[in-house]
């Protein structure tokens, strides 16, 4: 074992030939002038002392950027959770109804978190009218004759269409002129021909454009009977206005299915009548939030691991910010339960029930200034922002040791005494 003294006096050695090397590097050693010194190889303490220093700043780089790492990742993550504006995980909304197939809903961000009573007694219908089927390639008894027919709706409005057939047409052709007719008259009604393929025969049915009453039409005959023949005026579904109440407000009687509430936030789409009453429910998207609840304990619980691993190298200061500063209240609200080593547990059944009951008190403990996502992005803030050298613990022995040893010039590790190389150093003064 080398004795203390010698220890010392080795290391003043080195370090005057260092400082000599690196302000004098052309200085003569010896008799014979040579660029840069041959240094001497180091003794085997000195191998050990680099080994040492090597493997202690790898150890440390490695585990503050493991913490670094981590703060940098949870930070972003848990910032959305404060944010409660349009388009933010926290200002989605989903709607719940039964019985379901009476209508469909949709919701936009920010709705009213509500629910409502909803009786449904009929839903808008368009007018259809359905005439005869007929074989395509039979001779129509309309061929060769000129018709003429009347297309009136509820409102008054009435159009007079005229249709030439050919003295040769088939029924198919025929019943193409009249659908031909009838769109070009824009009159709110709509020709459509129907095939049956297995029995080769068409159909001609009218539609109304739009659902309602005021969509209501009829045909009369004027000229020929273009009309009587092809059954076109038989009505198979009246109009219909749709009529409901909302929490047993005013009866509503639309034309449309479409119902907005809310201020164009919540749409309805109402699909058929219904006995009983429905009841829709808005509710923030609970399924949304608590994915990103639980990536941010995730984030959380990975910081903690990086910050025990790293607890020997760190300023303990951090941790103890972290962990001190947690709000307890807030986490028991919230359904977290924080562990014996420090680590966070989320209770996914209890957040659900909190967000889609509470849902005010889970916003305002997230979104607050003293919140929990606040403290954690405070202190994911600190750790990202802070320079290395304050997140180091001075008072590790290893970084105490190793911080009086540096690389020279020769990229060989010597040892840094603090202390002047010349004159006297006295352990005692008075």
């Amino acid at each position: 074992m080398t004795d203390p003294i010698q220890r010392v006096s080795r290391s003043y050695r080195i370090h005057t030939q260092w400082y000599d090397w690196e302000h004098n590097p052309d200085r003569q050693t010896g008799g014979l002038p040579s660029p840069k010194p041959i240094p001497a190889i180091p003794a085997a303490d000195e191998l050990n002392v680099q080994y040492e220093f090597d493997r202690f700043a790898q150890m440390v780089a490695e585990q503050l950027a493991a913490v670094l790492s981590a703060a940098e990742t949870l930070k972003p993550t848990a910032e959305t959770l404060k944010d409660a504006s349009a388009g933010s995980i926290l200002s989605r909304r989903t709607a719940e109804w039964a019985p379901g197939p009476a209508l469909s809903a949709k919701v936009t961000d920010n709705a009213r978190i509500y629910s409502y009573l909803i009786r449904l007694d009929s839903v808008a219908r368009m007018q259809r009218n359905i005439g005869f089927a007929q074989k395509r390639t039979e001779i129509s008894p309309l061929a060769g004759s000129l018709c003429e027919f009347e297309l009136s709706s509820c409102t008054g409005h009435t159009r007079r269409l005229s249709v030439a057939f050919g003295p040769t047409d088939t029924n198919e052709q025929a019943l193409r002129r009249i659908r031909r007719a009838v769109n070009d008259a824009e009159a709110g009604v709509t020709a459509l021909l129907i095939r049956d393929r297995r029995e080769n025969k068409l159909t001609l049915e009218l539609r109304a454009e739009h659902t309602g009453a005021s969509g209501a039409f009829s045909l009369t005959d004027v000229r020929g009977e273009a009309v009587a023949f092809t059954g076109i005026d038989r009505m198979v579904q009246a109009a219909e206005n749709a009529v409901y109440t909302i929490n047993e407000g005013t009866l509503v009687s639309s034309a449309s299915n479409e119902v907005k509430l809310d201020e164009g936030r919540l749409t309805l789409m109402l699909k058929e009548a219904s006995a009983e009453s429905v009841i829709l429910s808005v509710y923030p998207d609970a399924a949304a939030i608590k994915k990103r609840f639980a990536e941010v304990i995730a984030g959380y619980n990975q910081l903690i691991a990086a910050l025990q691993e790293a607890a020997e190298v760190l300023n303990p200061d951090i941790s103890r910010d972290l962990l001190e500063g947690m709000p307890q209240h807030v986490l028991e609200e919230l359904g977290i339960l924080k562990q014996a080593d420090d680590t966070l547990q989320l209770d996914e059944e209890k957040l659900v029930a909190q967000i889609r009951f509470r849902f005010d008190m889970v916003a305002a403990r997230l979104t607050e200034s003293s919140g929990l996502i606040d403290h954690i992005c405070h202190a994911a803030n600190q750790l990202t922002t802070s320079s290395p050298e304050t997140l180091l613990n001075k008072q590790n022995g290893a970084y105490r040791a190793l911080m009086n040893y540096a690389y020279g010039p020769d990229k060989r590790l010597r040892s840094y005494l603090p202390v002047p190389i010349t004159g006297y150093l006295l352990n005692f003064y008075s």
